[in-house]
């Protein structure tokens, strides 16, 4: 709930910039606002902490999606330290894609999937709260329904 606050309040902050940040490309912004808000001491202390942070989750999201290769999908076939590897060689080249090119990478398929993500959400929240027992139909449906709106639209 900390990290949804703090969110949050980036995102009202953004809001009420928006004007000044409409020249700046949409990867600069954040370092930007902290600039702007914070003044050039502040601002760069700030930017350091997001890049401390950018740093420590890409390094957990590393050992967790290593640790995901090497024990579910190889079956342990494949050592941790192969996997961790191969995550990093996959993580450099897409590094070198910069925010556009990844976004331009993953637009198509965040489209086709935020929906029935959120859908997912909100039912695993209703099964906690009220032991809703329909999870699996309405996220494909949802799933379905993008798709066909998304086919749609396309052609």
């Amino acid at each position: 709930t900390l990290l949804a606050l703090v969110y949050i309040g980036i995102s009202f902050v953004a809001a009420r910039h928006s004007s000044y940040l409409a020249s700046f490309p949409t990867d600069e912004m954040l370092g930007q606002l902290s600039l702007k808000m914070l003044g050039p001491y502040a601002g760069i202390i700030a930017v350091l902490a997001v890049a401390m942070a950018c740093l420590t989750t890409a390094i957990a999201l590393a050992a967790v999606f290593a640790e995901y290769i090497h024990e579910d999908i190889a079956n342990t076939k494949v050592s941790y330290r192969m996997a961790l590897v191969l995550t990093l060689i996959s993580a450099f080249f897409m590094s070198t894609l910069n925010f556009a090119g990844i976004m331009s990478f993953l637009a198509p398929i965040l489209t086709l999937i935020y929906p029935s993500l959120i859908v997912l959400a909100f039912v695993s929240i209703l099964h906690k709260l009220y032991n809703f027992q329909y999870i699996k139909l309405p996220v494909f449906a949802t799933f379905a329904i993008t798709v066909l709106v998304d086919a749609y639209t396309h052609f």
